[in-house]
């Protein structure tokens, strides 16, 4: 991304932008609009923290069960 600083030139720069949240409050959704309109690449982490979940006995059995119950996890 180019932008102008206050001699106006253009000047390369950087930008990374990380969205943190809980699960589906649409950070994916927010991240590829985000991506889209400052022309950056939107990388999604999800991979890897299944990975690391998955390391820690979190299964895609769990995270469905948790959608069933509207996602509150009670000790009962």
């Amino acid at each position: 991304m180019k932008i102008k600083n206050s001699s106006e030139q253009d000047t390369d720069t950087r930008s990374e932008i990380i969205l943190i949240g809980p699960v589906s409050v649409g950070k994916s959704t927010v991240g590829k609009l985000l991506g889209k309109s400052l022309e950056l690449q939107q990388v999604s982490m999800d991979q890897h923290r299944l990975r690391y979940y998955a390391e820690l006995g979190y299964t895609e059995e769990f995270r469905e069960n948790i959608f069933k119950m509207e996602g509150i996890l009670t000790g009962t």
